[in-house]
């Protein structure tokens, strides 16, 4: 279409190269804090003194003159410090290279669009598209102005970069800049002075792979203890062998603590940052290394099963579940987060939403679409004139940091992530699918909205929903239309089912019939010209039809023809049992009416039936004489049975309907608990009667503590119940009874 952008393909998010935890130093004394803050201040004033030697090279720097400021380095700390000084400068160095090449496209940016907005009438209205001309002529001539300003800087900036010149603050200019504004920072001079020379420290070691512990120079052992390599000139300082210092204090990493330890066990390179916070006054210590790059999953992979669309907002994250044709599925999902409060509140509230879409997404297992934003040139005054409203808004927004999180998380757990091209997401997903998903008892939004238009684009298929026939072609004059299912799956261009009434039970030959089925055209050796048309029983899934079964069939025998093509049924939505509504008409179409209520009153009683079934056929116990291999495959089973299958999705259903139901609640434990409960203990009666387990075991408590911790999580957390985490409790277990 004229006028709009080219939308990029979506692509699968390759994962982290890289892999940083921290852990606080607890019980430093007062004299390992002063060691600490005397290397950091030696080792910070020589880092200083090396980067202005750097950025006094510019562009002519090269490996002789690398070696050259190591060496004069070496003698004031060591050839190891004397690295890092020189390896931490010369990123710094090329982060701000970065930064100046950023600035430049910002100015130009800017300058383009003042020059557009100055070239148009005074007064000119802009559009969504574009902005208009100023509204007045004392804000034409202050734009000219800042023109003129923009022009000027835009020259200084591309001076400095041909000549290899950059501006680095050491500490952080922001930081400096506070000390002018101490009492809007609400800090005293003293406090910013702490904070100034914590910042200025070097405190940071790069690993080694083949030496002890994977760092010679800070060294963590498999137990936690810290111990640092002193600078030449503060050796006096050690106390321990071979100039080192070591700290009273002891690490542990809670956070991928394991495989810190086997990293370091082997000897592979791990380096490591001690830094104080002085708004705490606690002392941290930062390990990291990098991983091998994750090898992506296709993209069709990711696509085969469906996907998670999800719109990235200012206070939230707006989610919709889509199936592999694009159709959402269930109801929208709202994650919130405040960004508001100090750096590490706002970093904890991110991880919370996305901790909560990566179980959602996981217990699904789904790929999870977004956007692939990018604000950095919609913050500017220039673009969006007075609009700061809009521009503080998408200014806050934490798209990096949220993106680099969802990335690393998401690799962790194995979860693929698909970025989309953001282009119109927003406007199409609100025209589009707004108003369709919108019904009596829900009312979407433009972000669940733009979720379901993320996600059709993740999958491949254009945002735009089917448009209705033309009212006079809606009686299927001309044919079934669909671009939600593709060329090769039965049934897609077949006629719609007829709907029973007045007009469809008497049909004269070769009268009434769908034009989309040829043997229904009124021609010679076709079944419409000979007899009146009669109604089939509508299958519930393309291979099976619904068996006609005899009056006096026992209800057992009557569960089965209301499922759907997954197995579960297609009633109703769990959650919503406790309206008291009649069976839903789809389950009619395949079941007549007098049929279902012979049998069951009401619809909790249908989904009871049918969870007992799939559970005395699911929930198998195994007996292969050997218990961890027995209690192994039956927790896998449970939780699988609980947390992914359809059944689990009923069997919450009937917990939720048990707590404000006291009839049907203990109908569903005599029926459901007390069963489920003997095949709980069935491995571990043969066990005590292999002599595995002692006789006298409480195998009420013992089933407790092994099952109640998968109960928990499925209705509680909502955490995933993986086959690590059933195994740790069978490992625990055994652990308990050797």
């Amino acid at each position: 279409m004229d006028g709009l952008r080219e939308v990029a393909a979506p692509f699968v998010v390759p994962g982290p190269c890289g892999v940083a935890i921290r852990d606080r130093l607890k019980g430093l004394t007062a004299g390992d804090e002063e060691v600490l803050r005397l290397v950091g201040d030696h080792l910070g004033s020589l880092a200083s003194r090396d980067l202005r030697a750097r950025c006094a090279a510019g562009l002519k720097h090269d490996g002789e003159r690398w070696a050259r400021r190591k060496r004069e380095l070496s003698g004031q700390s060591s050839s190891r410090w004397a690295g890092s000084l020189t390896k931490a400068t010369h990123d710094q160095w090329a982060l701000a290279r970065r930064g100046q090449a950023a600035h430049i496209r910002s100015l130009e940016a800017g300058i383009g669009a003042v020059r557009l907005r100055l070239s148009l009438p005074l007064g000119l209205k802009g559009s969504k598209r574009a902005a208009g001309g100023y509204g007045s002529e004392s804000e034409w001539f202050a734009k000219s102005r800042r023109l003129r300003v923009l022009e000027d800087r835009l020259e200084r900036e591309r001076a400095d970069r041909e000549a290899g010149r950059v501006r680095v603050v050491r500490g952080g200019k922001r930081l400096l800049n506070t000390r002018h504004h101490l009492e809007r920072a609400g800090l005293t001079q003293k406090e910013w002075r702490r904070r100034w020379e914590a910042s200025r420290r070097f405190l940071q070691a790069d690993g080694e792979s083949g030496k002890r512990y994977g760092n010679e120079t800070v060294r963590v052992s498999p137990d936690g203890e810290v111990s640092i390599r002193l600078p030449a000139p503060l050796a006096h300082l050690s106390n321990a062998a071979h100039g080192r210092y070591v700290l009273t204090a002891r690490v542990t990493f809670p956070h991928r603590g394991e495989t810190w330890r086997d990293r370091i066990t082997v000897n592979r390179a791990v380096a490591y940052r001690i830094h104080e916070d002085t708004g705490r006054g606690r002392w941290y210590l930062t390990a990291s290394w990098t991983i091998p790059p994750v090898q992506a999953v296709p993209l069709a992979t990711a696509r085969r099963s469906g996907l998670i669309g999800v719109d990235t907002n200012a206070d939230h994250l707006a989610a919709w579940r889509l199936d592999e044709h694009g159709n959402p599925v269930g109801s929208p999902r709202r994650f919130d987060y405040e960004l508001s409060g100090t750096a590490q509140h706002r970093d904890a509230q991110v991880r919370h939403a996305l901790i909560r879409l990566l179980h959602w997404a996981q217990r699904h297992g789904l790929a999870i679409a977004i956007e692939d934003l990018d604000f950095s040139a919609e913050t500017t005054r220039e673009k969006h004139g007075s609009r700061k409203r809009f521009r503080k808004l998408i200014s806050g927004m934490p798209v990096a940091r949220l993106r680099a999180r969802l990335v690393s998380m998401a690799a962790e757990l194995g979860i693929p992530l698909v970025a989309v091209d953001p282009a119109y997401t927003s406007r199409w997903g609100a025209q589009h699918w707004k108003k369709p998903l919108t019904g009596k008892t829900r009312k979407t939004t433009r972000h669940g909205a733009a979720a379901v238009a993320i996600g059709r684009r993740a999958l491949g298929h254009p945002i735009r929903r089917r448009t209705s026939p033309p009212q006079q072609d809606q009686s299927d004059r001309a044919g079934h239309r669909t671009v939600q299912a593709e060329a090769g799956i039965p049934g897609r261009e077949e006629p719609r089912p007829r709907v029973p009434g007045p007009r469809t039970r008497c049909v004269l030959p070769g009268r009434g019939a769908n034009a989309g089925n040829q043997n229904t055209q009124h021609r010679s050796g076709c079944s419409a010209e000979h007899g009146p048309w009669q109604q089939d029983s509508l299958p519930l899934s393309p291979s099976c039809r619904v068996s006609q079964g005899s009056p006096r069939s026992p209800p057992w025998d009557r569960v089965g023809p209301l499922r759907g093509r997954s197995g579960a049924l297609h009633l109703t939505a769990p959650g919503r049992l406790a309206t008291g509504q009649t069976l839903t008409d789809a389950a009619l179409g395949t079941v007549a009416k007098q049929t279902i209520y012979r049998w069951w009153s009401t619809k909790i009683d249908v989904l009871m039936d049918a969870f007992l079934q799939d559970a005395a056929k699911d929930l198998v116990q195994q007996d292969s004489g050997d218990l961890a291999v027995d209690l192994r495959h039956y927790l896998r089973q449970l939780a699988w049975f609980l947390s992914a299958s359809d059944s689990g999705a009923v069997f919450r259903a009937l917990i939720a309907q048990a707590q404000h139901d006291p009839e049907f609640a203990r109908d569903f434990r005599a029926r459901y608990l007390d069963e489920q409960r003997r095949r709980d203990r069935l491995p571990l009666e043969r066990a005590v009667e292999r002599g595995q387990l002692p006789s006298g075991l409480d195998l009420a408590a013992e089933i407790d503590q092994l099952m109640g911790p998968v109960y928990y999580r499925v209705l509680v957390t909502d955490e995933p119940v993986g086959e690590e985490f059933t195994d740790r409790l069978v490992d625990a277990f055994l652990r308990r009874h050797g």
